[in-house]
């Protein structure tokens, strides 16, 4: 369970917990540290246990989000040129929406606007509003659609911060499964929709890379994959096999994407732990890695 974030900074300001210190060369574990052994309330947080742990999680959890951003950010520029499978997966999940044509439109994490594009045309009428929570991303998809009809562009992450609005139509394209709590966040994606809305996504599945993942249990080594729990609304999955020229190749396609943060409490691979995954699937046939996709849709 964890506070909302605008009650996690006022406990901040009002304890004097302040968790980013103004350090930058400390990472946020030892601005963590370093607020509680400075901050005059820290009889109160250890006499609060259940209070420290809310904080703790949550600092947890935004150090995640940031770390995410960060990734998506720096492959703005590169995420074209291997979003393969996200282009096709975009296309395929605008010629399922169905519904009347929508008078307004949200699209959660637009990324460099594969998904957006296709948005448009299908429904060039509608009110168009388009969030992503990487501003470079947001960035690249407003330089793609500068002279298509206004649109309104958003930075935020509907996880986290309000909306006021509500929508006819709500779409995200290989997004759902980078947040935090993925089923509280579909009822909060749902309580957006007007009457009669409609949510549809996209998002890879449990089964994803079954490949890289056997090639990590032969080796005696933890998954860090970030898969998705069963999901509500799924109308179809679908199973893609991809050819890589190599197992390092297959990675560095998920870094240009920004698709390469790991789980939350994974602890990174040492290079030789890394290098022997990879050896054990390049010694396969062939470096093939099966996308699981899955698309759903939910109603108001």
């Amino acid at each position: 369970m964890l506070l909302p974030f605008n009650q996690i900074r006022k406990i901040e300001k009002n304890l004097n917990c302040l968790f980013f210190a103004n350090k930058t060369n400390l990472t946020i574990w030892d601005n963590m540290l370093y607020a509680s052994l400075s901050s005059p309330y820290l009889i109160f947080l250890n006499q609060n246990t259940g209070l420290f742990h809310y904080l703790f999680e949550s600092v947890v959890i935004l150090n995640d989000l940031n770390g995410i951003k960060s990734r998506f950010s720096r492959s703005a520029r590169t995420y074209n040129a291997h979003a393969v499978i996200q282009r096709r997966v975009a296309q395929t999940l605008v010629s399922d929406v169905c519904v009347p044509p929508p008078q307004s439109i949200l699209e959660i994490g637009c990324g460099t606007g594969l998904f957006t594009s296709q948005l448009l045309k299908k429904f060039p009428q509608a009110s168009m509003t388009v969030s992503d929570m990487s501003s470079d991303m947001l960035g690249m998809t407003k330089a793609k659609l500068k002279n298509q009809r206004p649109i309104h562009y958003k930075l935020l992450n509907p996880e986290f911060d309000p909306i006021d609005e509500k929508f006819d139509l709500i779409g995200a394209s290989m997004v759902i499964h980078w947040f935090q709590n993925i089923e509280t966040a579909l009822e909060t994606i749902r309580g957006l929709l007007n009457p009669g809305g409609t949510f549809y996504f996209s998002t890879i599945g449990q089964n994803c890379f079954p490949e890289w993942q056997l090639a990590l249990k032969s080796c005696g080594l933890p998954i860090g994959l970030r898969l998705p729990p069963p999901l509500p609304g799924i109308y179809k999955e679908e199973q893609t096999c991809v050819s890589y020229p190599s197992a390092r190749a297959f990675l560095k396609s998920l870094k240009e994407t920004g698709a390469n943060r790991p789980r939350i409490n994974y602890t990174p691979l040492a290079p030789s732990q890394l290098k022997a995954a990879m050896t054990y699937l390049d010694q396969q046939e062939s470096t093939t890695v099966t996308w699981h996709i899955q698309y759903g849709c939910i109603r108001a």
